[in-house]
């Protein structure tokens, strides 16, 4: 095969790589070199037809169009062109305009056949020696290049996407200025007539093989006309329709322009008047602003389709063709797709739409993708139509009065008018289902775009037609059960069997899918109509789906699958697209895989439709290899299906099998990645759309679910199953609020949304990519803490203390931390034990219940041992602990936690022995240096999990109120309750609150450093191995960082600082200015010297970062960018800092550190 996508001639292994566009990174992708991939390359062999001496009305040479299988498409919706070789030296642009028909009456496929129109051909001068060419898909336009012995001719081609026109660019260099266009015209006679004269309608061509009169030609001015009369019978003397082919040509030496346009109407007149405005106005506007027009529509249709990529790029160039190939031949406002599309041909049997599969398959697959705006021009002419929907009823003799019903036939030209007879049953076309089957597709689009208007004024009047059909032929039986009569099955022996006989599977499945569907849908919206009692007694008194336990579901009680074949599955229509059994059934499930093994699915569409069988069955590995076949032996080079002429909808059925292997809705929840292949690792998609006005973007790496975004365009809930364990999950909102959700058991969510908001589950990663290179430290630049958000310096305390500081403070809450609530009304406290004998008699203990609220629902234990021996108040220092008070030591009257304090803290909560952590808190110790220590559990005020803000000291006090970007965090909470626990210590006599020290350890350092900026009652504040988001500088994305925060502990912060993970460098701050928060108060940070994943230097940096602060007060501080060497603490002015030897812990040389600090500032 020489045609090539270019994608298998220059693709490297870094085009493969391209991602999908992120949500917060679309203007950065490069979709034209994404896109461009998938271009086509024509390399030193255009294709061209067969030549045969007979001509085209001549020999029959089915399938031998190999150029036109093998062309540069191009179209938009209503003109088409298909561009290749007719001979060396000449090349021919196909001209197509879809709505070019025959104008007789009645309908049959030659008296309203599809036409061909012509073709433009240029030719050069002298002998080509070498050609390229190639189609951009993402410009959708044709280039290429002539080289011949006396010159080159460049060429540049496209049909406008916005007007009704068609361009065509050249520059000659050398002799081949002489290069020549010229138009031919093709025959006005249905391509039907061509291959199968003998069944023409009598009268249907004149005595000289004409159905038209000769095409002519005309010129007025600089505009050429090609005129054709369509007429309505062959005296040719009463004419229905003219067609005219106008084109005009500007050359401006070497260079040349020609627009062409393809205008219908009742009068010539008409027809020329509007080719020329058309011609002219094109060319009144510039070169430059025609082609940017153009293109810009192209891009933006890309932008706004679902984002698929596949790890086979053979696979994933044919879904992006695919969607320039469909938007090509379909826009809103133009006439629905046939089976050629926008390209007629002369050699097809298949010159209108066929309405038994084609039409459904053509526009299955548009919903999920996202492209509603094309479908709905099919939706747009059923109900424009709905008359002659009717009339196809009525029309039959003896039907007269059924004008209640519609259906569809098998085929119609762009009206949808062609009686179905009854009698069409003898030969298994009396296919009084395919309206039904056409409207699942449009209830499908309904329900993703949550379309209520359509729904109910438009669906559901159509679908009670359709249905309306069955109530006219169904046989009551004696007992009251319904039997359907001989209908059809499509293409189930196309009559060579005879009659099918009663109660087709196909006719079942559809009439069972309608009937469900109008319950569904009038209960619904409250519509009781009259007819819902009857559609809910007919669907209970229908008869099961004919079954075989050997060769199972037949296609009529009278056919089953013994020694026969059947390509198309109308009969396993039970199975899909309706859903109507369940693959969680285990009697449904055996049945459907004997019927899908039993029907041998293996040409063409039926590959497609097996795969998304399969697909939906969880079969991803048996789907890919049905899909694989198809893609093998079932396509032609430029995409297009071949099956004695084009039938365009077997590729767009491929596009509907993809997308089930990504995203299915059927029954009770949106099913993420059931289908996709074992093999496929490694893909994503985005914005694909599925029931309940969902959009819906994932991605799937290494075998499993990695994340799933859900949009919701109406409110509801989503269910959905994600492939997350839950205790893998992390749920996120957009602008800060955490969703309401609920774990639903077997991987299903339920999750609440409202209009507009967006969710994504994600899976937390289990080991991240980490940087402990100092060489790989990016290059960064701080905010300086003194200039202001008006670019002013602070020049004064004062200027710090009213202007920058609360700035610095709002900035700081407002992106990382939330903002936390004032000091509740119903904060009280109560002494639970007390006794002067702690440490054998060295300290009092007192354990204090700090109450939040008035109702005493939910409260912290604090603990404190205060040295017996002070001589008044005592300094003190405070921090929370991991385990529980009880863990921090072994003394025995230390109050374990309770029944329902455990049941409150929930899974994430591990109780330990008493004293577990006690080398963490060498209480008698710091006693024995003259302080009093006061801890308490961090789970009393907040658990440390994501449980979406709803238990802890959030679920008491916001009651309820939606959650922002900027709502409060759990470190801020937890912050919050050092403040609470500091409320107490004021009022306790033997504590000096005035020189209370707030340290702690690890994300409780973390803690302990936004509790001294938020409560300047904190005398000193410590830090001790608090990392990223404590006191190391996040810029330099040495160790933990703001993404591995974000990622594995999102409740930490607030909503708003999701939005800085791997993007540092937007901070409009960094962990300097918290620890300038805290100026003039002593700090102390302290690092391990194995702890590289809490960044000792980062720690020791943010010092320094803050030392201008301290110094604005008259203080020094660090100035020197080397940290200090292991176990050699520093202090500078009011900062101190040391790294001990080992790793991410809290010592008794830590505390010994801490003490001789605190000794210079709280004695």
């Amino acid at each position: 095969m020489t045609k090539k996508w270019i994608v298998t001639i220059t693709m490297t292994l870094a085009a493969t790589l391209l991602p999908v566009p992120s949500f917060s990174a679309e203007n950065s992708f490069d979709w034209k070199e994404f896109i461009g991939q998938y271009d086509m390359l024509w390399d030193n062999d255009i294709t061209a037809d067969p030549v045969f001496p007979e001509g085209i009305f001549g020999k029959r040479h089915w399938g031998r169009t190999d150029g036109y299988y093998s062309g540069a498409l191009m179209g938009n919706g209503l003109l088409g062109t298909n561009l290749y070789k007719l001979i060396d030296g000449v090349y021919r642009l196909n001209v197509g305009r879809s709505d070019v028909t025959e104008a007789r009456e009645p309908f049959n496929v030659y008296n309203s056949g599809r036409l061909p129109i012509g073709y433009f051909t240029f030719s050069t001068v002298g002998q080509v020696q070498d050609e390229k060419m190639r189609l951009s898909i993402y410009d959708a336009v044709t280039s290429g290049v002539l080289k011949t012995n006396a010159g080159k001719l460049d060429f540049r081609t496209y049909v406008h996407s916005e007007r009704e026109c068609i361009i065509f660019d050249t520059h000659a260099e050398g002799g081949e200025t002489g290069w020549k266009l010229d138009f031919v015209p093709q025959k006005a006679i249905s391509p039907r007539y061509v291959f199968n004269s003998a069944n023409a309608p009598k009268g249907y061509v004149n005595a000289e093989g004409k159905s038209n009169p000769d095409s002519y030609f005309h010129k007025d001015g600089d505009i050429s006309f090609s005129i054709q009369a369509l007429a309505k019978d062959t005296t040719f003397t009463d004419i229905a329709r003219w067609y005219v082919v106008a084109w005009k040509t500007i050359r401006n030496g070497a260079d040349s322009r020609t627009i062409a346009t393809v205008t219908q109407a009742d009068k010539l007149a008409k027809a020329e008047a509007e080719a020329k405005a058309i011609i002219r106005n094109a060319f009144s506007v510039s070169k430059e602003k025609l082609d940017s027009q153009h293109v810009a529509w192209w891009h933006n249709f890309y932008r706004n389709a679902a984002f698929l990529t596949f790890p086979d790029k053979n696979i994933e160039r044919f879904w992006w063709f695919q969607y320039y190939k469909f938007a090509s031949t379909a826009r809103p406002g133009k006439p629905i797709v046939d089976l050629q599309g926008v390209w007629p041909t002369s050699d097809t049997p298949w010159p209108a739409i066929w309405m038994n599969l084609n039409i459904q398959l053509t526009y299955s697959w548009l919903t999920k993708a996202n492209l509603g705006q094309l479908e709905q021009p099919l939706w747009d002419s059923f109900w424009k139509n709905r008359e002659n929907l009717t009339r196809n009823v009525t029309d039959i003799t003896g039907q007269e009065d059924w004008k209640e019903c519609m259906v569809m036939p098998r085929a119609s030209s762009y009206d949808m008018h062609a009686a179905l007879s009854p009698a069409l049953a003898q030969r298994n076309q009396y296919e009084v289902g395919n309206l039904t089957w056409t409207l699942f597709y449009y209830w499908q689009m309904c329900e993703a775009y949550g379309d209520d208007f359509q729904m109910k004024e438009r669906l559901f009047p159509l679908l009670k037609s359709a249905v309306n059909i069955f109530f006219r032929i169904r046989i009551t039986n004696p007992d009251g059960t319904c039997s359907l009569p001989s209908t059809a099955s499509p293409e189930y022996g196309e009559g060579e069997l005879g009659e099918i006989g009663t109660n087709s599977n196909y006719d079942l499945a559809n009439l069972r899918w309608g009937l469900s569907t109008l319950i569904s849908i009038d209960e619904k919206y409250g519509l009781n109509d009259p007819m819902l009692p009857k559609w809910k007694d007919f669907l209970e008194n229908l008869p099961s789906f004919g079954y075989d336990e050997e060769t199972g579901f037949k296609v009529s009680d009278k056919f089953e699958f013994r020694d026969t074949t059947h390509r198309h599955w109308s009969h396993l229509f039970m199975i899909y697209p309706y859903h109507l059994l369940d693959w969680e059934n285990p009697e449904d499930e055996s049945r459907m895989r004997l019927s899908m093994n039993r029907w041998q699915g293996n040409t063409g569409y039926s590959l497609t439709g097996k795969a998304a069988m399969l697909a939906t069955a969880g079969d991803g590995n048996g789907a890919l290899a049905c899909m694989k076949k198809f893609f093998a032996g079932w396509l032609r080079p430029n995409t297009l299906y071949n099956e004695s002429g084009p039938v365009i909808e077997t590729p767009f059925s491929a596009m509907c099998s993809l997308e089930e292997m990504y995203l299915q809705d059927w029954g009770d929840c949106i099913r993420v990645f059931h289908g996709c292949p074992s093999s496929w690792n490694n893909v994503s998609f985005k914005n694909m759309r599925a029931r309940g006005a969902f959009l819906i973007s994932a991605e799937r790496k290494n075998g499993n679910t990695a994340s799933v975004t859900v949009s919701s365009g109406k409110g509801g809930t989503c269910r959905i199953h994600t492939g997350i364990t839950e205790m893998m999950l992390r749920v996120t909102g957009n602008d800060g609020q955490t969703p309401q959700w609920k774990a639903c058991g077997d991987g299903i969510l339920e999750i609440y949304m409202k209009k507009g908001e967006t969710v994504t589950v994600s899976r937390r990663l289990t080991s991240y990519k980490v940087n402990y290179d100092e060489a790989a430290v990016p290059k960064y630049e701080l905010p300086d803490p003194l200039v202001k958000n008006n670019g002013k310096s602070v020049k004064s305390v004062k200027d710090w203390e009213q202007k920058r500081r609360p700035e610095i403070m709002d900035m700081l809450r407002r992106e990382m931390y939330g903002y936390e609530p004032g000091k509740p009304a119903g904060l009280h406290f109560k002494v639970l034990e007390e006794s002067h004998d702690a440490f054998g008699g060295k300290a009092t203990r007192r354990q204090v219940a700090v109450y939040f609220t008035e109702d005493e629902s939910r409260y912290m234990t604090v603990l404190m041992y205060i040295p017996n021996d002070a001589k008044g108040p005592v300094p003190a220092f405070m921090g929370m602990n991991f385990r529980g008070n009880y863990a921090t030591t072994t003394d025995p009257e230390v109050l374990m936690p309770t029944e329902s304090q455990i049941e409150d803290y929930g899974a994430w909560y591990q109780p330990v022995n008493r004293g577990d952590w006690g080398r963490r808190w060498p209480y008698e110790y710091v006693l024995s240096k003259g302080y009093a220590v006061v801890t308490m559990f961090y789970g009393d005020v907040d658990p440390d999990w994501n449980d979406g803000f709803h238990n802890g000291v959030h679920g008491l006090l916001d009651k309820g109120k939606p959650r922002t970007g900027e709502s409060w965090s759990t470190i801020s909470a937890w912050a919050w309750g050092l403040s609470r626990a500091l409320d107490y210590l004021e009022t306790d006599k033997d504590i000096d609150a005035g020189k209370v020290a707030v340290l702690g350890h690890s994300r409780l350092g973390k803690t302990a450093l936004w509790a001294g900026a938020t409560d300047q009652r904190f005398a000193l504040v410590i830090s001790n191995c608090s990392g990223c988001c404590g006191s190391a500088i996040s810029r330099r994305k040495f160790g933990e960082t703001i993404y591995i925060v974000n990622d594995a502990f999102q409740h930490w912060f607030c909503g708003n600082f999701e939005k800085y993970s791997n993007n540092e460098d937007a901070l409009p701050f960094d962990q300097h200015e918290l620890i300038s928060m805290i100026a003039p108060r002593p700090v102390y940070v302290s690092s391990g010297s194995e702890d590289n994943w809490a960044d000792q230097k980062g720690e020791y940096l943010s010092l320094v970062g803050a030392a201008s602060v301290y110094k604005l007060y008259g203080y020094e501080g660090f100035t020197s960018t080397e940290k200090p060497g292991v176990e050699e603490p520093e202090t500078v002015g009011r900062m101190g800092n040391h790294i001990r030897k080992g790793d991410h812990d809290i010592l008794l040389y830590d505390w010994t550190q801490f003490i001789n600090f605190a000794d210079k500032f709280l004695k």
